[in-house]
């Protein structure tokens, strides 16, 4: 049986058929756009979020010069999370194509995950239903057992995943904005097995719910019984949960490593999504969704950014209470542009608006190198967004001079962290 998320998909499902040996490689995002994980705050500066790409590029600089790992497995229950899975297949067949892949996710690139209340998760001692299902498989598998088989088997039992299911002849909707379970795989991937040693990162950024402690705590007790408990490195039990800290727990897993061992990433919590202006630079890129252009004016920089209907912060309305999203525009001027303005405000040198509306910035915020401004978006109704249609951004300088992207070092829109649609099963609500 096979998972797809559109239905252009299941003719080349069927031909297929269920038990084919063939790569399921993961779905590329439309191009500008990025799925990221939460992190703990950091004294240090570091950001409180890795994007996809990032995270590839610490797994690779863990891998470069550490024992070639047999497979890498990741597994990611964060909204979102099917977006980190083709960054890391992509680095893997550039670093070493004879490093399998299997990836895993609890929703797409483009959808929160969802989980229980704490209520319910403390009192059935139980995480998110993805993550519940992907224990409740691994642990009846053995040594040998296909990884790809127990991911996917681990997404057909999700009771939050709406999906198209080949069952025999039929087709079965299961409806609803729910998550739709990611299993995927790449450079042979498809075929590998679970064991017999690993080393393992079960990670979480931010746990404020008990479903998220709940998940680390039992992914870590099921890695460790088939693992040991020496493999297996735990962010409750690291001392934090910072981009420092994830990057420690990576480097000391690849350090570890042993001639055909297994490299285990599993993240949870909350995840987040961005629009990158600097890869929009190329005017009228078409997507699913419409188009995303970048233009030019006298002193300002106009950019319509295609959102994906599911990221429309309206869908969001059952958001994890107390855990609302907090969009923002994010920038990081070049050094050059930098220097230039340092003696400055960046409110006295820049202006930005969203959808036609003014947005507040940062008072006496100096303009600095290496420091990444971000301007929050009001959520709530306040500024509209378009759910499958242009938001215009606009930046304007208040000096008078031309904009050019070059400007800036890095330049967007992101979601701000988000934490899971909650439902319980019970409630249906």
């Amino acid at each position: 049986m096979w998972r797809w998320t559109t239905l252009a998909a299941l003719v080349f499902m069927v031909s297929i058929g269920a038990t084919g040996g063939s790569d399921v490689p993961p779905s590329t995002q439309i191009y500008g756009y990025h799925s990221g994980i939460c992190l703990a705050s950091s004294a240090s500066g570091y950001p409180d979020m890795m994007r996809d790409y990032e995270l590839a590029e610490v797994l690779r600089e863990a891998l470069d010069g550490a024992a070639t790992p047999s497979s890498v497995k990741v597994f990611f229950n964060s909204c979102f999370g099917g977006g980190m899975l083709d960054d890391i297949a992509t680095m893997l067949g550039e670093f070493d194509p004879a490093i399998k892949f299997v990836g895993g996710s609890a929703s797409t690139a483009y959808q929160v995950s969802w989980g229980p209340s704490d209520d319910y998760a403390r009192s059935h001692n139980v995480g998110c239903y993805w993550t519940n299902s992907l224990h409740e498989v691994l642990t009846a598998a053995t040594v040998g057992d296909n990884v790809f088989e127990t991911v996917w088997e681990s997404g057909d039992k999700d009771p939050a995943a709406s999906c198209l299911d080949l069952v025999g002849i039929g087709i079965v909707w299961r409806g609803g904005e729910l998550e739709v379970p990611q299993c995927t795989s790449a450079h042979g991937g498809r075929d590998v097995g679970w064991g017999p040693e690993a080393q393992v990162v079960v990670f979480s950024g931010d746990t404020t719910r008990v479903r998220h402690a709940n998940n680390v705590n039992r992914m870590t007790s099921l890695f460790r019984s088939k693992f040991g408990s020496a493999d297996v490195r735990s962010s409750l039990e690291w001392g934090g949960a910072s981009w420092e800290h994830l990057v420690d727990m990576i480097n000391d897993a690849a350090d570890a490593l042993e001639e055909g061992d297994e490299f285990i990433l599993y993240v949870d919590d909350h995840g987040c999504w961005c629009m990158d202006m600097k890869e929009l630079i190329s005017a009228g890129i078409a997507t699913d969704y419409g188009e995303s252009v970048v233009t030019y004016g006298d002193s300002y920089l106009a950019a319509d950014l295609a959102i994906p209907h599911e990221c429309s912060f309206a869908l969001y309305d059952n958001l994890d209470q107390g855990n609302t999203p907090t969009p923002y525009i994010y920038f990081l001027l070049s050094d050059d542009a930098a220097d230039a303005w340092q003696s400055a405000s960046v409110s006295d040198v820049l202006s930005f608006s969203f959808n036609g509306n003014d947005l507040a910035l940062p008072v006496d915020v100096p303009v600095m190198p290496g420091k990444e401004i971000r301007i929050p978006i009001p959520f709530g109704g306040e500024i509209p967004w378009w759910a499958g249609a242009r938001n215009s951004l606009a930046i304007d300088s208040l000096l008078g001079e031309d904009l050019q992207l070059d400007m800036f070092e890095s330049i967007g829109i992101c979601s701000g962290l988000v934490n899971q649609l909650e439902v319980n099963p019970e409630s249906g609500d």
